[in-house]
């Protein structure tokens, strides 16, 4: 069966996407996120990534997710719960403001952030 046509109108215009490590690790119980559960992988290591989107002959910029804030534990409360209660390990090094600061990106040029799903960080 041939793939549907997917109607997207022409344009000059490309975008140029960069894929940034949030430096957010989180181990997680593999049960969360799989079944069945396969003996000696109870756990899963998520490093997580933001995309930067831009369109350099436009002068536009979005943000595809984030990582999570340096200080996760000034969450909500049920948040850090959660966190407490389910996430045995957490690293987050940096925010996803000082790593684009650090990359020459300024943060007044990115117009919207899009996230992907609800999730904490």
């Amino acid at each position: 069966m041939p793939s549907p046509a997917l109607n997207i109108p022409p344009s000059q215009n490309t975008a140029t996407v960069s894929a940034i490590n949030t430096t957010t690790n989180i181990i997680s119980p593999s049960k969360y996120f799989v079944e069945p559960l396969i003996k000696g992988h109870e756990h899963l290591n998520l490093p997580t990534y933001a995309f930067l989107i831009q369109n350099k002959k436009l002068n536009k910029s979005i943000l595809f997710d984030a990582g999570s804030r340096k200080d996760w534990w000034n969450f909500s409360p049920a948040n850090v719960k959660a966190i407490d209660n389910a996430v045995p390990a957490l690293e987050i090094e940096k925010g996803i403001d000082e790593i684009l600061t650090e990359g020459g990106v300024g943060l007044d040029s990115i117009e919207a952030i899009v996230w992907s799903h609800y999730h904490w960080e």
